[in-house]
């Protein structure tokens, strides 16, 4: 009988009061391991918006609309800069062009470069701006408006010191734009209005988007060109003036940005994908 009695309570205990602390146990455990599930799904759908809002916002309200404001001012500044020059006086003019030396960080084996062949026979090979243009339009913004056609076949030298081919140049018509002074003074209170524009996108946006050393000094020395610039306009309606107070167009500005704007895109597009 004791030993029948043993079993008995052995089997109520197993029964009836092991569940009784168990489940609640097992029902305790399961709701934490939920609960910590919960938490880091939650914070990875949270990390994953704010990036995706982040980057959206950068795209919207700074790089799309400062890339098409500066598409705008890199033809306005070309023509009316050097639209009434012949080839000639455009190889020969002193390049208010600024030459920005000191953004060596930059890899601009990443960029397509200018295919305009100066006097000595070497390339301008300034870095250029791509997504509107055709292979056979790269020039920057001093030769943007070079109608030259490229030719396949060029004799050339090599000039072992530099290590660049020097191309040889056959001689051609000098023709210049006809450009009305109504244009030009059109194009100048559009350019007027752009920098505006241009500025305002910057100031508001540059806490937003946080770019690196290298661009911020673009975009204030940018908003430097644009003050100067304007304000010579509006007092005497030229710009042959700049060169008095050293201003020069950042001229790498436009790639820089275009690469960083679709940088920017293809990340924000495998987000959403």
């Amino acid at each position: 009988m004791e030993g029948t009695t043993g079993i008995l309570w052995l089997d109520i205990i197993i029964l009836l009061i092991l569940p009784v602390f168990i489940g609640p146990l097992f029902l305790f455990g399961k709701s934490l391991w939920d609960r910590y599930n919960f938490k880091k799904t939650e914070k990875t759908r949270l990390l994953y918006e704010n990036k995706v809002n982040k980057l959206r916002e950068k795209l919207t309200n700074f790089y799309w609309p400062l890339y098409v404001y500066l598409l705008k001012d890199y033809i306005l500044w070309a023509t009316i800069r050097y639209g009434r020059l012949t080839r000639a006086q455009l190889l020969d003019c002193e390049d208010t062009v600024s030459e920005e030396s000191e953004y060596s960080d930059y890899n601009e084996e990443e960029y397509s470069r200018c295919l305009f062949v100066k006097s000595s026979g070497k390339r301008c090979n300034n870095i250029v701006p791509t997504l509107f243009n055709l292979k056979t339009r790269y020039y920057c913004v001093k030769h943007h408006l070079e109608t030259e056609p490229t030719q396949t076949f060029q004799e050339f030298t090599f000039d072992p010191e530099s290590n660049e081919l020097i191309i040889t140049k056959p001689e051609k018509i000098e023709t210049t734009l006809e450009i009305s002074d109504e244009i030009i003074k059109n194009m100048k209170r559009k350019l007027t209005e752009n920098h505006d524009k241009i500025a305002e996108i910057i100031e508001k946006q540059i806490a937003i988007v946080q770019p690196d050393k290298h661009t911020g000094k673009l975009l204030m020395r940018y908003i430097h060109f644009a003050n100067v610039t304007n304000t010579i306009i509006e007092v005497d309606d030229s710009i042959d003036k700049l060169d008095l107070f050293n201003v020069k167009y950042p001229k790498k500005l436009l790639p820089i940005i275009e690469r960083e704007l679709l940088i920017h895109q293809e990340e924000y597009n495998k987000l959403l994908e």
